[in-house]
């Protein structure tokens, strides 16, 4: 199907998004399927599928990724993953310590691409907002707030340049 960077909608230049949908490798992919919407693409190795997604920028510090869902629940889990190019690091309230990015190949072929899954919606069954220090190289870093939700079949996510000042401090001062 689709190769890897087209599984990904930018959020800002250099960090991506994903809702991907697990299944178990042994099932045949079809059963958890609907029939209106094509997935973007499936891994039955993996038991991945992705969802297809809509980009709609609001402002020069929004923008808004409304995923379709071609699944019909019956998967395992749900999660959303983001790509980064940069040196990140996420934090949410609530939480002690901030989190970081899995490096995809550690050591001397480090392509320079990590990636960050979370479940979705969450234990809580609502996803909380999760926010990103995002230090580009030989750039001033800058932060992003992340917001999550379910809407009419669809899941959102709005992303927005935030101050500083509106993050969680062990993020702020990391």
């Amino acid at each position: 199907m689709n190769n890897r960077s087209d599984r990904f909608f930018s959020l800002v230049p250099g960090l991506g998004i994903a809702l991907q949908s697990n299944f178990p490798p042994e099932e045949p992919v079809g059963i958890f399927l609907k029939k209106a919407i094509p997935p973007l693409a499936i891994n039955q190795e993996k038991g991945q599928i992705f969802h297809p997604a809509v980009v709609q920028p609001i402002d020069e510090k929004q923008i808004l990724v409304f995923f379709s869902l071609v699944t019909n629940s019956k998967e395992n889990f749900r999660k959303l993953v983001f790509f980064s190019k940069h040196r990140a690091i996420a934090a949410r309230f609530g939480e002690v310590e901030p989190f970081g990015f899995d490096k995809t190949r550690p050591g001397p072929q480090y392509t320079g691409r990590d990636y960050l899954s979370l479940r979705f919606p969450g234990p809580t069954g609502k996803f909380a907002t999760v926010y990103f220090k995002i230090q580009p190289r030989n750039a001033t870093p800058f932060y992003l707030g992340v917001d999550v939700s379910e809407e009419g079949g669809k899941i959102a996510v709005r992303a927005r340049r935030i101050h500083p000042n509106a993050c969680p401090r062990h993020l702020y001062f990391r």
